[in-house]
């Protein structure tokens, strides 16, 4: 697993999934990798109350956590009322684009799918709680073969989302109008299936790399 980091033992972990022995194999393979595992749960409302218990810096949070409570975006846009500090995992049997794109709308910083080496969820929670993100290879794979081509003028204006620049500064940087370049926005979100939101695409531009 790439060694111990010095601060494993610092990060503060709960697991929520209601499969036994996905669950056991999850968090032997964090206890061995010493990370700091402070709570487990078997459906949301549990991992609500945990988390807003015990505010640990990561949840590990199956995607499909039961049908009788909270789905996963639920849960994850309760935390980040209740429990700010928790950033949020999700596991998933799936690497279907849908719902990887459906999991970083909601607010997730990481992604793992089920059928991957366990060490991959501690690679997420190290790079989480960090402060960055980590998605399965795969589903990111997936998720970029889904998107549509941009012109390269369309890519010149997302290099520049993503540097947080407004309208105005693409458009003289790029010696276009601002109407040209809000124009380009529009197809933009359309080709993404974004909504008109500048941190959504700020987001989606620094996840795909620009």
């Amino acid at each position: 697993m790439g060694g111990r980091s010095p601060v494993d033992h610092l990060i503060r972990v709960v697991v929520a999934d209601d499969h036994p022995l996905i669950l056991a194999g999850i968090l032997t393979c964090l206890r061995d990798a010493g990370l700091w595992l402070v709570g487990q749960a078997s459906n949301g409302r549990q991992a609500q109350d945990l988390c807003c218990r015990l505010r640990p810096h990561v949840l590990v949070l199956d995607l499909r956590l039961g049908e009788d409570g909270p789905a996963a975006s639920e849960i994850i846009a309760y935390l980040r009322e209740h429990s700010p500090g928790t950033r949020v995992v999700i596991l998933s049997a799936y690497d279907n684009p849908t719902y990887v794109r459906s999991m970083l709308e909601a607010g997730a910083s990481g992604y793992v799918v089920k059928d991957e080496a366990l060490e991959c969820i501690v690679r997420a929670v190290r790079r989480v709680a960090a402060g960055d993100t980590w998605f399965s290879p795969a589903a990111l794979e997936k998720l970029r073969s889904q998107e549509c081509s941009f012109t390269p003028r369309e890519q010149e204006v997302l290099a520049r989302v993503a540097r947080g620049w407004d309208n105005r500064q693409i458009a003289d940087d790029l010696h276009l109008s601002a109407r040209a370049i809000s124009e380009a926005l529009t197809v933009i979100y359309q080709k993404l299936d974004l909504p008109s939101s500048r941190a959504a695409l700020v987001a989606w531009c620094h996840e795909n790399g620009y």
